[in-house]
Formats: C-alpha cells, structure tokens, sequence
C-alpha cells in the first residue's frame, strides 16, 4: 500500500511486461511518470531466414521449461482434437517436473508419431532447432513477457500466443495469430483454428516469418 506507492513516487520511468500490469498501476502512477514497453534486440543476433520447403510437413516448436503454467499439457488436448491425417510435427524442448506427465498423454492421446518430446539441449542444438522450425507456439495461459518470444523474432519465426499479457507488448498481427476466448472448450477452438490455418496456408508463414525479422531488425 502506501510503501508501495512510495517507491512509485521515486520512479522516473516504469517498464511493464504487459498492459494488463499497466493498466492496474495506471491510476496510482505519479503524471509525470513516463511509461516503457519496447523490447530490446541485439542486431547481431539475428539470423537471416531462408525460405522452407512449402511442401513439407508444418514443424511447430515450443520452448521452456516444462511447468503447468507453460500451457503444454493443454496444447496437446488441442492435439488429440486434429484430424488424424494432418501433417505437423511439434518439438517440444525443455526440461521439469512436467516431463514424465506430458510423456505420457502423448502416448495416451496417440502423438508420437506428431510431437518429439526432446528434453534439454545445448545452446548449439537450440539455434538448429529454431532454424529448422517453422512457427512458434507460446500455449501458456498467462505469460509476462517470455524471452523465447524476442528469440522468435531474431530467427524469423512467426508467433502463436494468447490475446493479452506479454504477446500484445511483443508482437501485432503482423508477426503472430492470437487465440482467445471466454472458456476453456472457446480457447481450445480458437488455437486449433489456427493451427490448422498453419497447416493449409504455407505462404501466410512465410509472409508472418519476413514481417517477424522486420520487426526484429526495427
């Protein structure tokens, strides 16, 4: 409370990781406070894309560590809601205590054949793995910001994330598709739209992939 506000009072600049954070300060912030939510890229880390193949299979990638938060088990009941016959990989990389559980329904659901569950790997491995993917998917529910979101960009992958928190600073519909709804079953309706929108429109990802190095480079 009135700590709080204090410290606020002391502030020149404030930089938020997402509106939502934003907006519930806004009516305690001091008017002279000026406000930040640019995200910074080192250029030289940036890797210029080359265009993939429009005739393989649609390779999905999801990165960090593997907590409840982090969405993955609702990403794979989005999964086993596919036609059986789409043609997708999802590499799925990190590491935690929801490892063994999401195993698991990927053999429960059917999904090996379409998800790798590859574990922890090297910064060297990783920087392959982001060149051979072809979009990202953020599933967490609610998510600050997310550094894989900036690496996205630096690797030309366009973005799947959720319509609010971190993803809203980051990105526009330029660069990513935003799933949404009121309810679980609306929310899982809204991200299997996209992913099979992914599927059938190659040409729209290699248009959201130039527009996220862009982004990058800007």
């Amino acid at each position: 409370g009135f700590r709080f506000n204090r410290r606020l009072n002391t502030c020149d600049k404030l930089m938020f990781a997402n509106v939502e954070t934003k907006n519930y300060l806004l009516p305690v912030l001091p008017d002279n406070t000026e406000i930040i939510t640019e995200v910074g890229i080192n250029r030289n880390d940036i890797v210029e894309r080359q265009c993939n193949d429009l005739k393989k299979d649609v390779t999905f990638l999801v990165a960090g560590r593997l907590i409840y938060r982090k969405g993955i088990l609702f990403l794979l009941d989005v999964l086993k809601t596919l036609p059986l016959d789409s043609k997708y990989k999802v590499k799925i990389v990190g590491q935690g205590p929801e490892f063994q559980k999401i195993k698991e329904q990927c053999k429960k659901y059917r999904l090996e054949e379409h998800v790798d569950l590859m574990g922890s790997v090297t910064f060297a491995e990783m920087k392959e793995i982001y060149e051979s993917a072809d979009v990202l998917v953020m599933p967490s529910l609610r998510e600050t910001t997310g550094t894989v979101l900036v690496e996205a960009l630096c690797y030309g992958l366009p973005v799947i994330t959720i319509d609010g928190f971190g993803g809203k600073v980051v990105l526009d519909e330029s660069v990513a598709w935003f799933y949404s709804g009121n309810t679980k079953e609306e929310i899982l309706l809204s991200l299997k739209t996209i992913l099979l929108e992914c599927m059938h429109n190659s040409e729209l990802i290699m248009k959201k992939s130039r527009a996220a190095q862009r982004m990058a480079k800007q």
